[in-house]
């Protein structure tokens, strides 16, 4: 049995479980969950992270638990949750950091390392007679395909396209869209390779 079917298995056998506790969450207020969510962040085992998944399903993220997996490991921090979309048999570990302000997509059978950042707004920046922390943000679409590695401390930022069954390196700055097949890694990430 390899790791993804027994995945699979503990997701199907807890699928029914996970779908009441979202439905009860969704009938506390906005507040409590994410005050929930916030101490829930850092446990570790299957019962914290079937409650991390609940409350970010109660709070909007969209994911169909009846076709697969979504792991979200200790110590990921996701804010505006109500704008990811997440695919099946997806994995984020811990330390990981998701600001889904301008959207974030994410395909079936991702992987995402330890440490990766994902950020779809930005600070403003533009004009010089005002500070930069009151020129506001913008935000743009992240949208990562199927099939999709991402190593550990990458970064994404907004507005990027990962084409399907791509590689981004540990450590990469991805800063221009990533073509499918690609193996890409740096700062900023560049091109190694194509998967064959």
């Amino acid at each position: 049995m390899t790791d993804k079917e027994r995945k699979r298995g503990i997701w199907r056998k807890i699928r029914i479980g996970l779908e009441a506790l979202t439905m009860l969450y969704k009938i506390i207020p906005e507040g409590i969950i994410k005050m929930k969510l916030h101490r829930n962040r850092f446990k570790t085992g299957w019962v914290p992270m079937a409650q991390r998944y609940a409350l970010l399903k109660s709070t909007g993220m969209q994911h169909d638990a009846g076709k697969g997996y979504c792991i979200i490991q200790p110590n990921v921090c996701i804010f505006n949750g109500d704008k990811l979309t997440i695919g099946n048999n997806v994995s984020i570990n811990e330390n990981s950091y998701l600001e889904c302000k301008g959207k974030v997509e994410i395909g079936n059978d991702v992987m995402i390392g330890h440490g990766v950042s994902i950020l779809s707004n930005t600070h403003n920046y533009n004009r010089i007679d005002l500070p930069m922390n009151e020129q506001g943000e913008s935000s743009e679409k992240i949208r990562i395909g199927n099939n999709v590695w991402i190593g550990a401390k990458a970064t994404i930022l907004m507005g990027i396209h990962i084409g399907d069954n791509a590689i981004v390196g540990a450590h990469a700055l991805v800063n221009k869209d990533v073509p499918p097949n690609a193996i890409v890694g740096g700062v900023p990430a560049k091109i190694l390779r194509m998967r064959r």
